[in-house]
């Protein structure tokens, strides 16, 4: 298991209060419309969380793998649709 940093482990949090607050109020309702998200994408930009994996000098925040994957896993998982107890098994097929 990964031990997070401290600043890792408040990434971490400010993700899932975002994610709680931001994006669970409203994601069944952009997946019935089947729509874009575009302010959450906005909301995410402002943040800083699209460009966790850009350098510095190009406006990202140059941040560690870590960090970015700690910002995919927490607005995939924080979804109801997609919480790994909602996600149907995978069955491998057999010829």
């Amino acid at each position: 298991m990964i031990k997070l940093t401290t600043e890792q482990e408040s990434f971490r949090r400010a993700v899932a209060k975002f994610v709680d607050a931001e994006v669970v109020p409203v994601a069944e309702a952009i997946d019935a419309r089947a729509e874009f998200p575009t302010k959450l994408f906005r909301r995410l930009g402002e943040l800083g969380y699209l460009g966790l994996r850009y350098p510095e000098a190009y406006g990202g925040a140059d941040a560690d793998m870590v960090t970015y994957c700690l910002r995919r896993s927490g607005a995939i998982w924080s979804r109801p649709s997609r919480s790994p107890s909602r996600t149907p098994a995978r069955t491998s097929r057999t010829s």
